[in-house]
């Protein structure tokens, strides 16, 4: 007989293979409409352009890619940093091969990630979940200015970079404060009497658990100047990587996008290959083509000209897939999986 426990499992599975299954339709179909319109007789003359761009371009936006992949290993390393110290090197390692595990369904790029730190640098699973989370709210805070400023301006310049730097600094300043109210045993005492004070009894209890332990590293993470700081910069290297990238393959095509609309479209394609469950090829090709289509009629430019954008997006997916390969395969050779496999046959025999 099923108990509601186990009911209750299966109907969580359920439902997040039905997201995968809806995620992976929706990839595909978005995948196969910017494929549609790549591929139409009018953009004919951009696939010649590739043919015979300099090699410099390509060469830039290949470099643009490995940038992106280096910065986002660094930001890994340096969020965990006040709670847990890593070698740089298998940060990066396990940050290559898992963004390129990225592609495939079923996030196996976030589970390796997960299974390699918990296996090989023994971090336990509740500061990894809080380990996560800080990046989430780090991005957030480090993508929010630009994007708001640029699209409240309508253009990139010296006005522009001053509210942007200012916006960062003043959300980076509120969101180490707010976690250093929350940081250690003292921080820890102030939530569990917010938490009575707004009667959620359950939530008190998991405070008190071994488990928040490591989910409390969270604060920790995020209380540390140096570590926002330095992150919340690299996201602004990340953020001139994904544009410069996107800019440059454009040229590449014979296009030339404005900076203020080249921004939301790269970070657009960027946040669709974290957030989709159904891999980072697929879904935001289509949405990158359809947000470049919107931006550019709302300029005045015409349908034809919006389609042109859709070689842009598979460029930079399959230029981005090399430089992740090559990424992926260094870090395997790395981090050397088979001596996880012999921890692992270690701790079976001592078990």
């Amino acid at each position: 007989m099923s108990t509601p426990a186990t009911s209750k499992s299966r109907n969580h599975r359920v439902r997040r293979m039905v997201v995968q299954v809806v995620g992976l339709a929706a990839g595909l179909a978005s995948l196969g409409w910017c494929v549609s319109m790549a591929f139409r007789p009018e953009n004919k003359e951009q696939w010649g352009r590739l043919a015979s761009a300099p090699m410099s371009l390509i060469v830039a936006v290949l470099a643009c890619s490995a940038g992106t992949l280096l910065v986002n290993g660094l930001i890994f390393w340096l969020t965990l940093r006040p709670a847990r110290r890593l070698r740089a090197l298998d940060v990066q390692a396990v940050n290559a091969v898992s963004t390129f595990l990225g592609y495939l369904p079923l996030k196996l790029g976030a589970v390796a990630r997960v299974l390699i730190h918990r296996r090989r640098d023994h971090v336990p699973l509740p500061m990894i979940g809080a380990w996560f989370a800080a990046i989430a709210v780090v991005m957030t805070a480090s993508f929010t200015p630009p994007i708001a400023t640029v699209m409240a301006l309508k253009r990139m310049d010296a006005r522009w970079a001053a509210l942007t730097a200012a916006l960062a600094v003043a959300g980076g300043t509120a969101l180490v404060l707010v976690a250093r109210a929350f940081r250690g045993p003292a921080g820890l005492d102030r939530l569990v009497r917010l938490l009575h004070a707004l009667r959620l009894g359950r939530l008190e209890r998991l405070m008190r658990s071994g488990a928040w332990a490591n989910l409390h590293a969270g604060f920790d993470m995020l209380s540390s100047p140096a570590a926002v700081g330095g992150a919340m910069a690299l996201r602004g290297c990340d953020v001139a990587f994904h544009t410069a990238r996107f800019v440059v393959a454009a040229h590449v095509f014979g296009l030339d996008p404005p900076l203020h609309q080249a921004v939301p479209i790269a970070l657009v394609f960027f946040l669709l290959s974290v957030v989709s469950p159904s891999g980072a090829a697929g879904l935001r090709e289509g949405a990158a083509t359809g947000i470049a289509a919107v931006l550019l009629a709302s300029a005045g430019a015409s349908a034809e000209v919006a389609r042109q954008y859709a070689p842009v997006a598979l460029f930079i997916t399959g230029t981005e897939a090399v430089v992740y390969l090559a990424g992926g395969a260094l870090g395997i050779a790395w981090l050397r999986p088979d001596r996880l496999l012999r921890l692992k046959d270690r701790e079976r025999a001592s078990a």
